[in-house]
């Protein structure tokens, strides 16, 4: 083990809880074994055993032992409770409060759809359709903390889903790429965004609403606006610029309490429907969630932990989740976005491999068509549409897919293959991650966004490092991957299903997903067809 890891674990322990209390015992035990030795006749024996027989000092100890563990117990309860203080936990209510936005009518979801209004997003056929409402609403309550008047809302709310098996989203579908034909566009600027001065004068205190999370400042891109021609299926994107504080300052902390109480949404996003993107007050950075998609229809979703992610914590979520930031586009200094849709093919490709690189994913390069890869990306057909998210004040999210060349048994194979080794590409922190692949049209979410993972079908990726020399690190590797498998095999077998809340992004992603489903199966049928043929790929399903 060399210095700068020591060092790193070093300074890891000082800035864990235990750093004090260790220290405090330490100090305890110097103080109390010097006077020891100066009252005793300096018998270093008598040092340790006039400690502990000093009653003192054994209370001494037991109270920094509660001390550790109320902490402990602090800490776990503000981590549990960040999410809900930033933004609201009863999803329903903000669309109540949000009433002007509708339903997509049938006769609108066959083809592409712009409005600088909106609709609302749903999920109709990815829905669970077995549960009560009786424990539909318990579900409810365990989620959510309110009054009464809200939980009779919400008895009507569940007989009408009850009804129909629509589950409506706090998300409000403002373009969907429906026949896969867009042409997209730029019109960038060097606009930079500024904080109103209430949030401006009072941000050090909205920035305690992340004391839990971990977040790095950068500078992003900001959506002022939106155009689509029909005849020439050309969309039109305004951006300028923000950063990513400016974005966690407005629409990830809308419902936190400020001062007397007042709130993000309470001062800028109170009407009946969000400002216009070209009118609202907020950071409104551009956020990239996609699913990743295999040739026999399974999809890979990651369970989120439930610490230092600023957002869907403890929640399933897609793999694709970034922001657009303009680092990652090869912007520099004062350059800006081209207007041609290659140059927004060039830019959004580069960030999706990025991302994609760090999962051990490889994306086809034309310019090295001989290179192995696992996915191609064409903008036209792979962007799925853009929603303003409710819940975070109309904040913008493209939303994308990427289709992999493989089976769902054969990405499980190659994640887990892409970790292996010191100069895997995956990166560190999606080692830890939990992932499953799972079948697409297995999914079914409630009333409530509630997913039950049906675990008899489900594919844990089991992801671990190989280190030549670090066999400390190889140990605590391979004990993570044997817990990781034990709990499964219990799920599987003892348990059968996995509850968990379905994080927005993840929702948006499969409601457009059900929007453009036809031209993605089509796609995916006749990707699968030519596999077979070439003896490329093998269905799950043999």
């Amino acid at each position: 083990m060399n210095g700068k890891r020591i060092s790193r674990y070093f300074k890891e322990f000082l800035g864990s809880m235990w750093a004090p209390f260790a220290g405090d015992v330490l100090l305890m035990a110097i103080f109390f074994g010097l006077a020891v030795m100066f009252s005793s006749d300096g018998d270093i024996r008598n040092v340790f055993g006039g400690i502990f027989a000093n009653g003192v000092a054994i209370s001494v100890v037991l109270v920094e032992v509660m001390i550790l563990i109320v902490g402990r117990i602090r800490k776990r309860i503000d981590i549990s409770l960040e999410e809900s203080e930033k933004t609201a936990d009863d999803h329903h209510a903000i669309i109540r409060m949000y009433k002007d936005y509708k339903r997509m009518p049938a006769e609108e979801r066959g083809k592409n759809y712009s409005s600088d209004l909106g609709r609302l997003l749903t999920i109709e056929t990815l829905t669970e359709r077995g549960k009560t409402d009786k424990k539909m609403i318990a579900q409810y309550k365990a989620i959510v903390h309110d009054s009464k008047s809200e939980i009779g809302n919400t008895r009507k709310e569940i007989r009408r889903y009850q009804k129909d098996y629509v589950v409506e989203l706090p998300d409000v579908n403002i373009f969907a790429n429906v026949e896969g034909n867009v042409q997209v566009s730029f019109q960038d600027s060097l606009t930079e965004y500024r904080l109103p001065n209430f949030i401006e004068n009072n941000s050090i205190s909205i920035m305690e609403a992340h004391k839990t999370s971990k977040s790095k400042n950068v500078e992003t891109i900001r959506l002022s606006g939106h155009a689509y021609d029909d005849e020439t299926k050309t969309l039109t994107m305004k951006t300028g610029r923000t950063c990513y504080n400016h974005m966690l300052l407005t629409n990830r902390c809308m419902d936190f309490a400020v001062g007397t109480g007042l709130t993000i949404r309470e001062m800028y996003e109170y009407r009946s429907r969000v400002l216009p993107l070209g009118e609202t007050q907020l950071g409104n950075q551009i956020g990239i969630e996609g699913l990743v998609i295999t040739t026999d229809g399974w999809t890979l979703i990651e369970k989120r932990k439930h610490t230092q992610r600023t957002t869907w914590r403890d929640k399933f979520a897609q793999p694709i989740s970034l922001s657009m930031k303009k680092s990652d586009m090869g912007l520099e200094g004062t350059k800006t976005l081209g207007a041609s849709h290659g140059d927004a093919q060039k830019a959004i490709s580069k960030m999706i491999r990025k991302h994609l690189d760090g999962f051990g994913l490889r994306m086809y390069d034309e310019n090295h068509p001989e290179e192995p890869w696992d996915y191609q990306f064409d903008l036209s057909r792979n962007l799925l549409g853009i929603s303003r998210d409710l819940l975070e004040g109309g904040k913008p999210n493209l939303y994308f897919y990427v289709m992999v060349n493989c089976t769902g048994e054969q990405l499980v194979a190659r994640l887990q293959e892409a970790a292996e080794g010191e100069d895997s590409p995956v990166k560190e922190e999606n080692l830890s991650r939990k992932y499953y692949v799972y079948p697409l049209d297995a999914i079914a979410v409630d009333y409530n966004y509630v997913m039950e993972m049906d675990m008899g079908r489900a594919m844990r990726v089991y992801r671990r490092r190989k280190w030549e020399d670090e066999p400390w690190e190889n140990f605590k590797a391979t004990l993570q991957v044997d817990c990781d498998k034990a709990k499964m095999w219990y799920r599987r077998n003892v348990r059968k299903r996995y509850k968990k809340e379905c994080g927005e992004a993840f929702l948006g992603c499969l409601a457009y997903y059900e929007l453009c489903s036809e031209r993605i199966d089509r796609d995916r049928l006749l990707w699968l067809s030519e596999s077979e043929k070439k003896g490329d790929v093998k269905s799950h399903e043999e």
